[in-house]
């Protein structure tokens, strides 16, 4: 019988995401019985506009009130995973742990992949073609393509 502990879920908040994080709560409830875990990944593109750029310095009145813009995203990401998660039931002895981290998608799923070597990729398929895949790429192709452990896609 195949046991799989490990769960690796890259999620943009998305309803392919949500499908994805199911399926691998079932997988970790069915295959990995106690102690299988899930970790949630969200890579959000980190903006650069240079030095002092993004600051709120209007309604501050205090320095240590402002937030940068990155500081801002990265807020967001971290309140919208949180709604994800809760959004979720996560069957007993599943852990779920989030991480959140800034760059290109692919690539960072990939050293997070390279690094944690997760027994099993879920991974959502938004199902994109033509034009729109060109120019938008897909992070679950490339994953698939570079991927050191297995995926599994979810459409």
């Amino acid at each position: 019988m195949i046991t799989l502990k490990r769960f690796l879920v890259p999620t943009d908040y998305s309803d392919t995401s949500r499908r994805a994080f199911s399926m691998a709560l079932g997988l970790a409830e069915k295959f990995g019985a106690s102690g299988a875990s899930i970790e949630l990944l969200h890579i959000w593109p980190a903006p650069y506009f240079g030095p002092g750029y993004g600051y709120e310095t209007a309604a501050a009145l205090d320095p240590s009130d402002y937030k940068s813009l990155f500081d801002r995203i990265r807020a967001n990401a971290v309140n919208e995973m949180q709604t994800f998660v809760s959004s979720a039931v996560v069957p007993a002895g599943v852990t779920v742990t989030t991480h959140i981290e800034s760059g290109d998608a692919p690539h960072q799923i990939l050293e997070f992949i390279e690094a944690e070597r997760p027994d099993l990729v879920v991974v959502g398929t938004h199902g994109r073609t033509g034009p729109r895949r060109w120019l938008l790429g897909s992070v679950a192709e490339r994953v698939v393509q570079h991927s050191k452990s297995p995926v599994l896609t979810v459409p």
